[in-house]
């Protein structure tokens, strides 16, 4: 039965492979042509990156599925050997053999190879434990990377190689068999190795600082709230960059997170109300999540030194666990931080408790994971609201509820350490306001009185924001580099870029109006390097987004924008109920005008709306995004573009601009009479007659529906 099964999975899985090898293109001509088309038309590259990236993912998928593939063929096979070897270890054992089949020993051998795979593994997690806690590299200069199996293969064949019959051990004569004393030589291979690197922990906390923590408040910026407050775009923060702990202070890291006070309005169809609104005087209780998701990229800075780690061992920041939520009450404004369960605590304090117990150091006895795990300060940390949840005592909540944060309050708990540098320079990049850039231009540094200048690692200069720790005393000239940025405005003569304005110390008094500054290079300091936009400034808009022409099932569209862009391409445009791109034939044009055709024949009978949809490729000549910086401000829904079938639906109820509203489709040119009805049973009550358009759509508006829920039909009118 075992060998049938494993014949049915091997032919499953040699199926399931040659359907996909039937299927494949070699990869060099699809990137030869994808070339092609990306050197003739830059309206594809849009559409060029989404291929690339699904040429990506499913080339992982067929990995996946060929490893998949071998393991299970060697599950049958693994069943069937464990199955013989059980039953000759129980005939052994009857018969009283006091030697092993040569089967049961292969699944010994087997086991001693898994067992290997773990001592590695365990090691190299103990190795990167090591480096995170204490930012030094595991591997000492001049000293043999570790391998822990093959040291104890070597040791294991030396010590079976040397006994001899003169011990007590009854198989010492046995030279294939590793005696009892020998085990206990190999522990203690691997208790010397421990003891050395317990040493080298030892040695770095009596020599080094003491780790200090500490809380940091702050607030997020008014950016950050407008992103929070629409959907589908969070805001990025990042602690090392906002500034919010001192010069002279390293190695950040989070040890707890929470939200400790915020600010909001609900809101009704985009406009803001009270609490005492009519809409809302059955509302019993709300709430929603406020998520704050690591991004698992953390940047650490020791004695002049920035180490990058990855907390995701997958590279797939969607299975993240470092996060934190906040539960608002929408009601009485508190705020309550989602902790573990107790169940889920309980299971991890048993999997971190040593074995010993007992006496008064029990809490020292404990390890504690976020010894090794604690997430990074300096990293981008994604803020978005989510799962707004209102209850009504009776009925359903009015279209178009949300909420819009006007403050949010957060407070982190930070380990950290005092940097041991006497002499310590930390230069930041921001605009203005005080807003941190991302921009890299020069920063040089020089002894003012000349000769050489570098620090312990013989850096000097950088490309952006920096931290550095030179030695000797005396005074430093900075350097900023006067403009950044290359583009020239079309119609200007002005480079477009960031220009530097002036230097700023931590307690943002002006130091220098000029790109230089002189400080001394004594203690520990901060300065503030300011660049502000200059050049073409203007975000590009869209101006019209219109049905132009429509031929059959092709529906042309006419974009408008302010001004000449690049960028786009089939992805920034979503047909209602679709992915980006699916039913768009092309998009033609250039300069500041593009026709997009969509094939009506793909689109789901449901949807109802065609629109442009910004995710920020959209750019001008000098790379302002469009309507700005910001996912989804530069959105444009264009007129409801229908099927060209006989469907008649309707959809899209809610409040626009005061009105509450809802679209109709059907056959184009057609009457409906529109009726409504408030409890369904109570007979229906004629409100208008309506004609719908060209592509078999017409807009309804019920001013009454602002005070009265109803119910609505259409009836096609002879």
């Amino acid at each position: 039965m075992v060998s049938e099964s494993a014949g049915g999975v091997a032919q499953a899985g040699s199926a399931l492979k040659s359907f996909l090898a039937s299927r494949e293109v070699p990869a060099g001509e699809i990137a030869a042509e994808l070339e092609k088309i990306r050197a003739s038309d830059p309206q594809f590259n849009g559409v060029i990156a989404r291929l690339q990236e699904l040429m990506d993912e499913k080339e992982r998928f067929a990995r996946r599925i060929a490893s998949l593939e071998d393991r299970l063929r060697e599950i049958p096979g693994i069943i069937l050997k464990n199955r013989i070897a059980m039953i000759t270890l129980g005939d052994s054992i009857d018969a009283g053999n006091t030697v092993l089949d040569p089967q049961a020993l292969s699944v010994v051998k087997e086991m001693e190879a898994r067992n290997k795979d773990r001592l590695r593994r365990y090691f190299y997690l103990l190795a990167k434990s090591f480096e995170y806690r204490l930012l030094e590299p595991y591997r000492e200069d001049g000293v043999q990377v570790y391998d822990p199996v093959a040291v104890l293969d070597e040791i294991k064949e030396i010590l079976i190689a040397s006994q001899s019959g003169g011990t007590n051990d009854t198989e010492s004569d046995q030279h294939h068999v590793l005696s009892a004393t020998g085990f206990g030589s190999l522990r203690s291979v691997l208790e010397e190795e421990l003891a050395l690197l317990s040493e080298r922990i030892i040695e770095t906390y009596e020599e080094g600082e003491i780790e200090q923590t500490a809380p940091y408040r702050t607030s997020l910026r008014e950016s950050d709230l407008e992103c929070i407050n629409k959907p589908d775009t969070p805001a990025v923060l990042n602690l090392h960059k906002m500034g919010v702990y001192s010069a002279g202070e390293e190695s950040h890291r989070i040890s707890g997170f929470e939200v400790t006070d915020v600010d909001f309005a609900l809101t009704i169809g985009g406009e803001r109300v009270e609490l005492d609104d009519e809409r809302l005087e059955n509302l019993s209780s709300a709430t929603i999540d406020l998520s704050f998701v690591h991004s698992g990229l953390t940047r650490l800075s020791r004695k002049g030194q920035t180490y990058a780690f990855n907390h995701f061992r997958n590279g797939d920041p969607r299975k993240n666990p470092i996060r934190w939520t906040a539960k608002v009450n929408l009601l009485s404004k508190e705020v309550i931080m989602v902790t573990p369960s107790v169940a889920s605590e309980s299971l991890l304090g048993i999997l971190l408790n040593r074995s010993n117990s007992g006496g008064e150091d029990e809490e020292e006895k404990k390890l504690n994971v976020l010894n090794f795990s604690r997430p990074g300060a300096n990293a981008d940390i994604f803020v978005s609201a989510l799962n707004l949840n209102p209850n009504f005592s009776g009925g359903l909540p009015p279209a178009g509820l949300g909420v819009e944060f006007t403050r949010i309050g957060i407070e982190a708990q930070l380990d950290f350490f005092t940097s041991s540098a006497e002499r310590l320079v930390d230069v930041r990049i921001i605009d203005p306001t005080g807003a941190p850039l991302s921009i890299q231009p020069r920063i040089l540094f020089d002894r003012l009185s000349g000769g050489d200048l570098a620090d312990s690692y013989g850096r000097r200069d950088s490309l952006g924001a920096v931290t550095r720790a030179f030695e000797g005393a005396g005074d430093l000239k900075i350097t900023a580099e006067e403009f950044y940025g290359s583009e020239l405005a079309e119609t200007s003569a002005t480079p477009s870029g960031y220009r530097f304005v002036r230097w700023l110390d931590q307690a943002f008094n002006e130091m220098s109006a000029t790109n230089e500054v002189t400080i001394s290079n004594v203690g520990q300091k901060r300065v503030y390097a300011i660049y502000e936009r200059i050049g073409d400034l203007e975000a590009p808009e869209v101006e019209e987004l219109n049905v132009m022409e429509t031929d059959g099932n092709i529906v042309t569209y006419e974009v408008v924008f302010s001004e000449d862009v690049v960028g786009v391409d089939i992805t920034d445009f979503v047909v209602e109920g679709g992915m980006p791109g699916v039913a768009v034939r092309s998009v033609e044009g250039a300069g500041n005008r593009r026709l997009v055709k969509v094939d009506r024949s793909n689109v789901p009978a449901s949807a109802m709306t065609f629109s442009l949809v910004d995710n920020d490729s959209i750019l001008d000549r000098t790379g302002n995004s469009l309507s700005g910086d910001g996912k989804g401000n530069g959105n444009q829904v264009a007129a409801i573009i229908g099927t060209g079938d006989e469907t008649l639906s309707l959809s899209g109820f809610g409040l626009v601009e005061g009105q509450f509203q809802f679209n109709l489709r059907g056959k184009a040119g057609t009457n409906y009479r529109i009726e409504s009805s408030a409890t369904l049973s109570g007979g229906w009550t004629f409100e208008e007659n309506v004609t719908t358009d060209g592509l078999g759509n017409v807009t309804v508006i019920d001013e009454a529906a602002l005070t009265e829920r109803k119910f609505y039909r259409a009836v096609e009118l002879p």
